[in-house]
């Protein structure tokens, strides 16, 4: 594949890299930047692992995650970024000015992003994870996959499929996946690391966010939302809410599911998922936001109830023109 080529030739000329993935980072985000750090240190890189957030606690975990920076180094010293698992250029975060004008920047991505950006980008929204693509970027390079690649490959897989449940899995996911754990990796053990390892808190959170589901649409579109006093009270952050859009997804007869998260006074974040052909993206990029077919997401100002409101207008606006997936 050219594109793969053209990111090994980079790859090969330059020496110190900046990688970085999108603000509150999944499963897949630091999988995929741990795996590929892995990767440019076999061969004789030296990469910076950069996010804006923290990592949350359920991938503290992984190997090679206390080399993850949330300072940025002098960027006069890199000589190309790589930005993994982000389709548009703000979900860098306060540092994607700076981090843009660096030359090159390669992104890596499976998002069909809403801003064009990169000098090389590599988008295949055919894959389920980004974590598949470092995979075929490692194999392409002839380095043998380590332990340390092989089961932030793993993780980041697991997770963007929700744990293999989402109709991007594929094949060639499992493939993937079944290799990872020829190579060591202990599904058992990572699904419990990743799944059963939470806080006394974060349930907390959960049950006071599951305290304000509402079904709407005849039981079609199911919403919870986690405000600031909820994490004050229960001690928790932002990234111990991940997941929580998967509760209402599970209702029987739920085609779309959204969590409104309050990421400081007056920011929010909505995610959404959906499935039975419900296109999430097309949705999302009526707030300027973006993702994948059965999962998305954007970000707003204002008070909760009023983006409540807005999104449940839209989504029946949606619904009521019967838009390709409704």
């Amino acid at each position: 594949m050219a594109i793969v080529e053209d990111i090994e030739r980079e790859i090969t000329a330059r020496h110190r890299f900046l990688l970085t993935t999108h603000i509150h980072p999944d499963g897949d985000a630091v999988g995929s930047l741990l795996s590929m750090g892995f990767l440019l240190e076999h061969l004789g890189k030296e990469p910076i692992l950069f996010t804006e957030d923290p990592i949350p606690p359920q991938y503290h975990f992984l190997p090679g995650v206390e080399k993850i920076t949330h300072e940025l180094p002098d960027l006069s010293t890199i000589d190309a970024c790589l930005v993994l698992d982000c389709g548009d250029s703000k979900r860098i975060g306060r540092a994607a000015p700076r981090l843009l004008e660096i030359r090159p920047v390669i992104v890596i991505d499976h998002h069909l992003g809403r801003d064009a950006f990169g000098d090389i980008c590599w988008i295949d929204p055919k894959s389920a994870a980004v974590g598949e693509l470092v995979y075929h970027l490692i194999k392409a390079t002839g380095v043998d996959i380590s332990y340390n690649m092989a089961i932030n490959i793993y993780v980041a897989i697991l997770t963007d499929t929700g744990s293999f449940r989402y109709a991007s899995t594929s094949s060639q996911t499992m493939r993937i996946a079944a290799e990872m754990i020829d190579l060591g990796v202990k599904p058992a053990w990572v699904l419990a690391m990743v799944y059963e390892n939470y806080s006394a808190n974060r349930l907390r959170l959960l049950s006071a966010a599951l305290s304000t589901l509402k079904t709407y649409y005849e039981g079609r579109v199911g919403l919870i939302s986690v405000s600031g006093d909820m994490l004050r009270a229960t001690c928790t952050s932002i990234e111990d809410a991940e997941d929580f859009v998967n509760y209402p997804r599970s209702i029987a007869g739920v085609q779309l599911a959204a969590i409104i998260k309050e990421i400081e006074d007056g920011r929010f974040s909505v995610s959404l998922r959906s499935r039975d052909g419900i296109n999430a993206a097309r949705l999302a990029e009526r707030f300027g936001g973006g993702g994948h077919f059965n999962a998305a997401g954007f970000k707003g100002s204002g008070d909760q109830e009023t983006i409540k409101q807005e999104l449940l207008s839209e989504i029946g606006n949606f619904m009521e023109k019967r838009a390709v997936g409704f």
